[in-house]
């Protein structure tokens, strides 16, 4: 009976023993813990090497709007800083304008937008108002500096109402991002934006296309007094469309140096309000940066459901005042 009590109490010492393991830590043991541990570490390094997943939201291309146009405005700024690092602010408006007449009080929208690092960004749901119901809007900024990164393509979903109706509307759509390619910049255009008009060529029978009843690309030097070494480069476009048509128009503008550096500088992109037809925004571009040429990429599709490329290239030198 002590013999028996005295086994027991063997085991139940090894038992704790077990937990103590400090104590009574072997060269087997700690040969075990260094492969486990290395087995882990390893196991870790390739988890976070993976590449991130990325959420994009399913939502289609958007055709011309029946009772509100909700539409984007993209810009950027470049300054250089006094180490002569260059910065990049960006900024995403989503706007709303009444279509055919239509009024609305009320828009609650949410976005956000993949980069071209194939990063997401995720931005808040944002409210806007309008005490006359004809037009509004709300602004998004994005969080990167890095003149590299840029959206490539911009997803929506919106709730609104309509003044005088009593149903809710909502929508979701996508916008991809126009660029400018390397053959792009190699094109022999031609150099003048007054006539934003082109030819095409269709069933033998050639006809002149103008879109724009006016369109300009200016750019403004700073002053003297100006404490902001930037040139200011603004587009300003009147289209030529009737009250009842319907269209949709995306729109690029870009800067391009002697290095062959492409700049994003303004964007509109699912403009298809036959109410306002003109349009205008600024980027503003830091001196330090040697802009040769300013392009214009446009993607319009017409009341037929006919798309329609434009392209248009002209020299800094002939729109800086």
């Amino acid at each position: 009976m002590k013999v028996q009590e005295k086994q027991n109490l063997t085991k139940k010492q090894k038992w704790l023993n077990f937990f103590n393991f400090p104590k009574k830590l072997n060269l087997l043991a700690l040969s075990l813990i260094v492969i486990v541990y290395a087995l882990l570490s390893v196991g870790g390094i390739v988890l976070a090497a993976q590449k991130e997943y990325i959420v994009k939201p399913n939502y289609e291309e958007m055709g011309a709007s029946e009772k509100v146009n909700l539409f984007f405005k993209l810009y950027s700024n470049y300054t250089v800083n006094s180490n002569g690092e260059l910065k990049k602010a960006d900024t995403i408006n989503f706007c709303y304008y009444g279509v055919n007449n239509n009024k609305t009080t009320r828009v609650s929208s949410w976005i956000s937008a993949l980069f071209d690092d194939n990063s997401m960004v995720y931005y808040d749901t944002k409210d806007a108002t309008s005490t006359d119901g004809t037009r509004t809007g709300v602004q998004y900024l994005s969080s990167g500096t890095n003149q590299e990164k840029y959206p490539t393509e911009i997803y929506c979903s919106a709730n609104y109402d309509v003044v005088g109706d009593s149903n809710a509307y909502s929508v979701q759509f996508s916008k991809k991002i126009l660029t400018l390619t390397k053959k792009e910049m190699k094109l022999d255009v031609a150099n003048d934006f007054s006539g934003a008009s082109y030819k095409v060529v269709k069933d033998n029978e050639e006809k002149i296309i103008k879109i724009f009843k006016d369109f300009k690309v200016t750019a403004a030097a700073p002053t003297s007094e100006s404490t902001d070494k930037v040139n200011k480069i603004t587009v300003k476009f009147t289209l030529n469309t009737e009250a009842t048509n319907k269209y949709v128009l995306d729109l690029q503008v870009f800067a391009v140096d002697d290095d062959k550096q492409v700049y994003n500088l303004i964007g509109f992109y699912n403009l298809s309000n036959n109410t306002l037809q003109t349009y205008s925004n600024t980027s503003s571009v830091s001196t330090e940066i040697d802009v040769e040429y300013v392009y214009v990429k446009a993607n319009y599709v017409d009341q037929n459901g006919e798309l329609h490329e434009l392209f248009f290239k002209t020299s800094f030198k002939n729109i800086l005042n």
